[in-house]
């Protein structure tokens, strides 16, 4: 593994970082990893002040990342442009001028607020970032921090023990890899990428960032094709000027631009020193490379998807090591500069692509579909199950009809006692029979029945006894009665108050018993009818006249019956004894009686000790009805509400790599009777991912599933076993076959009830009411609906968890079946190569131009491919061994080393071509091309065009390096000395009208673009033509679908009047540059190439008189620009003097010149060095030496 912060920069960025952290988590989840590890850092970087959320998936802050709000409480832009100036010029007086070209001219031009966003103007977005570098140079800190805790390392060592490929657990003392994810095109995102790019460069954290390892990942202007085109109006001129910027910090790293962002910075307190800001770039479009297919369905959420879902996964792929390996570490070479990238290392200056696809069965997806789908219908079972199919009866009559069609199933379920109109005597009074028959059966009780009354009883009476002292004989009748009657009486009082304790234990295990059944019952009510029906059991259990209300009635009438002592003389037994007259009773005769007496009194105990016992549970009754029904039913009622919540409940959810939700409203619907269910959206594939499984096959194979998942009885309808499934999964209660237990917790008792009126059976324990847990929140019948699913061995299971490698070997399918699975493989292989082309298109002659001849050969990664010793893998190699569209050896390399035997779930596929520069990006900018075409024609459309899009000064905003850029300038100079640069005299302008540069080598005029991006009617300054044809260099690359690498030629042309080197500047001791070349012909002949030179030479006849009125033309440009453009102690600061910038009024009129001038001074000066030393043509000289020996 590998340490990775990801950062989404702007909305695009934000979207996919979201799609990126939903499949993480799908994809973690698999192995019951909740979380994703902190060694994965997620930050949102985003202008609006509160986060945006996504209609799909939820935002970056929700999944556990961060966010920094870059936007403004206010939303007036002047507030913002007024706190930015007075803070840049409070660090330095002239700081303003790292502005003045690009921030707008006037604070009333920008009349958006900028609460929410920059209104897709790059310019007016990075002055917003500009104000909160602190911010996100903490946030990024804070992630770091965050990514090297413990529990960042501990969460990694769970990912490396359980998922497949992981690898091991990243070393804490090592940097981190940094994806930045943004587009090209927006206001926001890429505004602030450079900026956040370099703030993480330069972070102050341990381990160090090194900016080697942060890569960029842009989304192209082509990428928003679906957005509507009043929306994205400002994105063509958005991407270039990004696309300036962005080269220019690749060839300007530890140069001009990483200074200029430096010196800002500092000037906004802020220390950051970091000279490179990123090292490579990707460019995302909407089409896939040599294909040229449009990804998915053409839309930008489409692109983001595929594109968060393969970063996902390539950041937990073994292939990202060859990511870290190839595409960051590795030199590459770009033969042919001589047009762009001049004088660059092009090893920084390439950019990558990259693609992504992968094959899978799809089933578990499926898995999460049924569970959703069971757990939908849970819930309609719960609050409609009572109902009747078309039914027009009212709830309220059709509980009724069911309470009364079901009364003596519930009773009898509860074991309470059925309504009687029947009578028995109990002494002298009438009480229910039912009731009598219901405290002495043992359906009633296992523990409370004739039998264990009677056992008590004989067991009470038996001790009595055995304490008795034994009469000897010869004793007469009469003594015998009387000596019995004292001893009866004698133990009466301890006998009685045993008795009482044993009907009171009696009557609370018969309280413990009836309210477990209480319990039991409601699940079954639950399970069978629904919430509805159980609270109307309870209701007609519970309420005033019911059934409890009427057995405590009663059980109350039993115990106040006139019942004997337990104790009291058998009169039988007594009568019995006295007729015996007065004779002597000898033992056996005494034996005898003591037997009957015991008989008699375990009789009258019986009776004494069943009326107690009903006495007790009267109240017992009473209090189950308010005591242990009535909080059941408010767990009831409250279930009752959730679930009408939750079905009322319309949002939608988050995820579509991550599907589980328990929101009800996303879970699929049951179709009506005669249609197939339809599959919610969500549960659709991204365009890059290939399933063996459809979507549209769910529905159908789960009903194959349910009815082979339902309890053997109820396998013989679909909607018999449906309902059955159902059921348990309400109860959470199934057969456990070879996998975990049921959970079985529907309802849990918290807190068992006691009752009221057994003070002496509770040991002391206070009456207290019953507490219940109910779980029937969705999320509850969620989860059990997963564990029925994921019942090991079961239907779902056994289908759902089959990998690709037991896919293509079930034994249970016959051998056509398998045929046919091994072709799906094959094909889906095929597929997913297909979708894993780059969303990029390489022109193959731009490509052939730079690179010698070579043609853009796509490549191609794998994941592990479980398919070693298949036929399938075979088959698979000779069609990529027999294709042209790839490098063939180098992908069937690649997949042979990819092939195993694990069983994966998945196969993932990463296609890339071989890195290039940027120009070899077909794709790039064709829709800047074409709205740049039809704006060329109207100032106000070319204005629109660019207005607020350069985001830097204008050495920041090049398509090029430090070296280039200055041998323009130079070029430019030695140009105009000769007499070849033409354009309108400034009296005279038309923006239509081409600037020329005369080519030198090939001897002829050629033109730079006209318009351009900065036309002579916008210069404000006649002397801003150098840095306008500059600018424009942009528009060259606008034209390379039409004129290939022919475009660039005005700017190598020029280049070559300073520099003829042939990918960068060439040190040759002993020889004379272009410069001082030409410059000795101009000198020894007044001219150069038959050209006019920029000051009329004809009166100078000699080289130094044409050396003297040269040098006077120079020396007046040099004291100019030191005098217009430069800073400096003492120098005027007005309109047309754009020196020190101390007002801010100053940016209202500040040319382009403001931008380079230090450079044309430089480079002019350099010029006349030159001219002043510089031997003439056809002069006597000593031939130019560097002092050494030839050889």
């Amino acid at each position: 593994m590998y340490k990775v912060l990801v950062i989404g920069c702007g909305g695009s960025g934000a979207k996919t970082l979201a799609y990126m952290m939903d499949q993480l988590r799908a994809d973690l989840a698999v192995f019951g990893i909740k979380e994703i590890p902190g060694c994965w850092q997620f930050l949102n970087v985003d202008t609006p002040l509160q986060e945006e959320e996504g209609q799909a998936v939820g935002s970056v802050s929700k999944q556990g990342g961060a966010y920094v709000a870059c936007g403004v409480a206010s939303g007036e832009y002047a507030v913002v442009d007024q706190a930015l100036t007075e803070r840049v010029q409070q660090g330095a007086p002239e700081g303003l001028r790292h502005l003045a070209t690009w921030m707008p001219r006037h604070p009333r031009d920008v009349t958006f607020p900028v609460t929410v966003g920059a209104g897709q103007f790059r310019g007016i977005g990075r002055l917003l970032i500009l104000s909160k570098l602190r911010e996100v140079s903490h946030a990024v800190e804070a992630a770091m921090a965050r990514m090297s805790s413990p529990e960042s390392q501990e969460q990694a060592a769970r990912v490396a023990a359980v998922v497949p490929g992981a690898g091991t657990v990243p070393d804490i003392s090592a940097p981190p890899l940094v994806l930045v994810v943004s587009s090209m095109a927006g206001g926001s995102g890429a505004s602030m990428t450079l900026d956040v790019c370099r703030l993480v460069a330069g972070a102050n954290t341990t381990p160090a960032i090194d900016p080697q390892l942060i890569s960029v990942f842009l989304y192209t202007a082509e990428a928003f094709g679906s957005v509507p085109a009043h929306l994205r109006a400002g994105m063509p001129g958005n991407t270039l000027a990004m696309l300036g910027e962005i080269v220019a910090a690749q060839a300007g790293a530890q140069g001009t631009t990483s200074r200029q962002d430096q010196s800002l910075y500092s000037l906004l307190g802020l220390s950051n020193q970091a000279g490179r800001a990123f090292k490579r770039v990707t460019p995302i479009g909407l089409k896939a490379g040599g294909s040229g297919a449009v990804f998915g369905d053409g839309t930008a959420e489409g692109v983001f998807r595929g594109m968060g879902r393969g970063l996902a996964r390539y950041i937990s792929s073994p292939a990202f090591r060859d990511y870290v390996s190839y595409d960051i570490a590795n030199m590459v070479s770009v033969p042919n500069r001589q047009a762009v990238s001049w004088g660059v290392d092009p090893t920084d200056m390439v950019w990558s692509s990259f693609g992504y696809s992968s094959l899978s069965t799809g089933r578990d997806r499926y898995a999460e579909y049924a569970s959703q789908r069971i757990a939908r219908r849970a819930v309609d079972h719960l609050l409609d199950g009572f109902k009747l199919p078309g039914a027009t009866t009212g709830d309220t009559q059709r509980l009724a009809d069911l309470w009364r069609d079901r009364a003596s199933l519930e009773l009898n379920r509860l074991a309470l006692p059925q309504p009687s109109t029947s009578t028995v005597l109990a002494g002298s009074q009438a009480v229910d029979q039912a009731t009598v028959s219901w405290i002495l059966s043992e359906q009633t009780s296992p523990t409370v029945n004739e039998r264990t009354l009677r056992e008590r009883a004989r067991e009470v009476v038996g001790s009595l006894f055995s304490r008795k002292m034994a009469i000897q004989g010869g004793i007469t009748p009469g003594d015998w009665i009387q000596t019995n009657e004292r001893w009866l009486l004698s133990q009466e009082p301890q006998v009685t108050a045993e008795l009482s304790r044993t009907a009171a234990l009696m009557a609370l295990n018969l309280s413990k018993e009836l309210a477990q059944r209480l319990a039991d019952n409601t699940r079954l009510d639950l399970a069978e009818l629904g919430i509805p029906y159980a609270l109307t059991v309870l209701t007609h259990l519970r309420q005033s006249g019911g059934v409890l209300a009427a057995l405590a009635d009663h059980l109350q009438a039993i115990g106040n019956a006139d019942r004997t002592r337990p104790l009291a003389p058998p009169q039988g037994t007594m009568q019995k004894v006295r007729s015996l007259g007065n004779g002597t009773l000898g033992s056996e005769g005494l034996r005898g009686l003591d037997n009957e007496l015991q008989a008699q009194l375990s009789e009258q105990v019986f009776y004494w000790l069943a009326a107690q016992v009903s006495q007790d549970l009267a109240p017992v009754v009473r209090d189950l009805a308010a005591s242990a029904i009535k909080p059941l039913e408010n767990v009831l009622n409250d279930a009752r509400k959730v679930l009408e919540g939750a079905r009322a409940d319309k949002r939608s959810a988050f995820g579509v790599a991550d599907v589980a939700t328990d929101l009800y409203a996303a879970w699929p619907e049951e179709a009506p009777p005669g249609q197939v269910a339809a599959v919610p959206q969500r549960f659709a594939t991204a365009h890059n991912e290939v399933v063996l499984m459809g979507v549209d096959t769910y529905a159908a194979t789960f009903g194959v599933h349910v009815k082979e998942a339902a309890p053997v009885g109820a396998r013989d309808e679909t909607g018999r076993a449906y309902q059955a499934v159902v059921q348990q999964v309400v109860t959470g209660e199934w057969e456990q076959g070879a996998g975990d237990p049921s959970p079985a917790d529907l309802l849990t008792v918290t807190a068992s009830w006691v009752p009221q009126g057994l003070p002496g059976a509770t040991q002391g324990s206070l009456p207290t009411p019953a507490r219940y847990e109910l779980r029937l929140r969705p999320a509850d019948l969620l989860r059990r609906a997963r564990a029925f699913v994921s019942r090991r061995g079961e239907s779902f299971e056994a289908f759902t968890s089959q990998s690709l490698r037991g896919f293509l070997n079930d034994d249970t399918v016959g051998d056509h079946e398998r045929d046919q699975r091994s072709q799906a493989v094959q094909a889906g292989l095929r597929r997913a190569l297909e979708m894993a082309r780059p969303l990029v298109e390489i022109d193959p002659q731009v490509y052939a131009t730079l690179h010698n001849g070579d043609r853009p050969r796509l490549a191609f990664n794998f994941s592990q491919v479980p398919f070693r010793n298949q036929p399938v893998a075979g088959e698979f190699l000779d069609y990529l061994s027999h294709s042209d569209a790839f490098d063939t050896d180098l992908v069937v390399d690649n997949f042979n080393r990819s092939l195993g035997d694990d069983d994966v779930a998945r196969v993932d596929v990463f296609g890339s071509y071989p890195r290039s520069l940027p120009v070899a990006y077909s794709g790039l900018l064709k829709s800047v091309a074409e709205a740049w075409d039809a704006a060329t024609g109207s100032a106000g459309a070319r204005e629109a065009f660019w207005r607020f899009r350069r985001a830097r000064p204008l050495a920041g905003g090049l398509p090029m390096g430090d070296d280039e850029r200055r041998a323009l300038v130079r070029g430019w100079w030695a140009a105009t000395l000769a007499g070849g640069i033409s354009r309108d005299p400034w009296s005279q302008v038309n923006d239509q009208h081409s600037v020329r540069v005369w080519d030198r080598q090939e001897q002829e005029w050629v033109d730079f673009p006209a318009p351009m991006l900065t036309p002579p009617s916008q210069m404000i300054a006649p002397n801003a033509w150098l840095p306008a044809v500059l600018e424009s260099s942009l528009l060259a690359y606008l034209r390379v679908s039409r004129e290939g690498m022919a475009a660039f030629r005005p700017w190598a042309a020029l280049r070559r009047w300073a520099d003829d080197g042939a990918n960068g500047h060439q040190e040759r001791y002993g020889s004379q540059t272009p410069v001082e070349t030409m410059l000795a012909t101009l000198l020894g002949q007044g001219a150069v190439d038959g050209l006019t030179p920029v000051v009329d030479l004809t009166a100078a006849t000699t080289p130094a008189e044409r050396r003297t009125v040269l040098l006077a033309f120079v020396d007046a440009v040099c004291q100019d620009l030191e005098a217009s453009y430069l800073p400096g102690a003492g120098k005027a600061d007005e309109p047309g003097r754009w020196t020190n910038f101390r007002r801010r009024e100053l940016v209202e009129t500040a040319p382009l010149s403001v931008d380079l001038a230090a450079e044309m001074l430089a480079e002019l000066q350099a010029v006349r060095q030159s001219l002043a030393s510089v031997v003439p043509a056809g002069a006597a000289a000593s031939p130019i030496s560097f002092g050494g020996l030839e050889y």
